[in-house]
């Protein structure tokens, strides 16, 4: 009987996928609006920011205001690290080219990303600093 608990606590994760960055991406889409922002340890006003979302597909992500397309790009998460990771890749927009290290958390209807500049280390908590150009965002599931 003990053994038979090890093995489920041991295989019951890769079973149901835990830990898979294939799995986290299908939880990751659709269409998500932001709640609140914090830059550079500053509570945002995030009323202009609320017209704002935030479409994900598969690997590919969309910033839009309305109809307008302010950024895209791509990403790529590692759900085995603990805070689970995100590198973000702008293909448009203000950090096109670049790479944006960050941590993530993914509930249901809420997720929340901690992501530091280009050429800076990735965040290890889900806070910013003052002058760290850090973001730390905190989004809500778009219910059809």
């Amino acid at each position: 009987m003990r053994r038979l608990a090890l093995a489920l606590a041991v295989l019951l994760p890769v079973l149901i996928g835990a830990d898979d960055p294939r799995s986290e991406l299908k939880k990751m889409e659709g269409t998500w609006s932001i709640e609140s922002i914090e830059k550079d340890g500053q509570l945002m006003d995030a009323t202009k920011l609320r017209k704002r979302s935030v479409v994900i597909q598969g690997d590919r992500y969309i910033v839009k205001e309305g109809n307008d397309i302010l950024e895209a790009g791509t990403y790529r998460v590692d759900p085995k690290q603990s805070p689970k990771h995100i590198d973000i890749r702008p293909t448009s927009g203000p950090f096109a080219g670049r790479v944006l290290l960050g941590i993530y958390q993914l509930g249901d209807d809420e997720r929340a990303i901690c992501y530091a500049p280009p050429g800076s280390p990735r965040p290890k908590v889900f806070k910013t600093n003052p002058n760290s150009g850090e973001i730390f965002i905190i989004y809500k599931r778009v219910k059809n």
